[in-house]
């Protein structure tokens, strides 16, 4: 039963992670427990997992041969691998933590169905910018980023924006609007919408918990500064009580422009 919620509107203005050996493949995909819960493990070393008190999105994963380790700031995770992948009829299992999870035969990682991405040639600006804004946008949000996309007949020419779509390896997707700085081909980049500013949701709970508890608490939603917001999309967040309590926050995103809804739980 929630007790206490609330309505925030925040201003939205990893690469640590090393790719599964070809001796791990089967492991890659989502894996369902019968509860709904699982665990997505992706071919470039990340993990998304959900359980009945955590969720995870972008972990870093560390897959050794008798556990999984999938870490965030101050979360993590440890399954115990009791049975590795194996196949049965049309599907795949894996028992970890003494539990069953299955991956149907056509479930493949999310890499396997986002293809490859070709960026335009780096001699082109274009192509030039695709890679900036790869570099640049995962540097400053720390959200790992699969693939970039520019219109293709573009000039360095000051004064002529433009938007360039970027494709997360979790395949949420976010337009940013590019601003050529001069005619050698240098630019800057804003967030049209739906990047959703984490330490501004934290101190907006913070200070609503305060009001209506009349007692400070810390709020972490999982130690990264961004998220791309996805409308209807729920997380999950963390309050700390000065007496050592902890409660989770479950946040529903209400649309792009940085609209959401967050109710505690006893």
């Amino acid at each position: 039963m929630a007790v206490m919620a609330g309505v925030l509107i925040l201003a939205g203005c990893s690469s640590n992670k090393t790719p599964l050996d070809n001796n791990k493949v089967a492991y890659a995909g989502r894996w369902t427990a019968a509860d709904g819960t699982y665990i997505h493990i992706y071919l470039d070393g990340v993990a998304d997992l959900r359980t009945s008190t955590k969720e995870i999105r972008g972990g870093k994963l560390k897959l050794e041969d008798k556990q999984i380790t999938v870490s965030k700031g101050w979360q993590r995770l440890v399954y115990q691998i009791n049975q590795p992948p194996q196949q049965k009829l049309n599907q795949w299992s894996i028992n970890l933590n003494g539990i069953e999870y299955v991956r149907g035969s056509g479930e493949q990682a999310l890499l396997a169905t986002l293809p490859p991405h070709q960026f335009q040639s780096p001699d082109s600006f274009p192509g030039k910018v695709e890679r900036l804004l790869q570099q640049g946008f995962q540097e400053q949000t720390q959200i790992p980023i699969h693939g970039v996309s520019c219109p293709i007949a573009l000039e360095p020419k000051v004064g002529n924006d433009f938007s360039c779509r970027l494709t997360a390896t979790d395949s949420s997707t976010i337009e940013v609007i590019v601003s050529p700085t001069n005619e050698t081909g240098d630019v800057a980049w804003r967030a049209k919408e739906g990047l959703l500013s984490l330490s501004t949701l934290e101190r907006g709970i913070r200070d609503n918990l305060q009001q209506q508890t009349g007692k400070a608490t810390q709020v972490s939603c999982g130690g990264q500064p961004f998220k791309i917001a996805r409308a209807g999309e729920k997380f999950l967040c963390q309050s700390l009580f000065p007496d050592g309590g902890k409660k989770q926050i479950e946040v529903t995103v209400i649309d792009t422009k940085g609209t959401v809804r967050w109710a505690i739980y006893d």
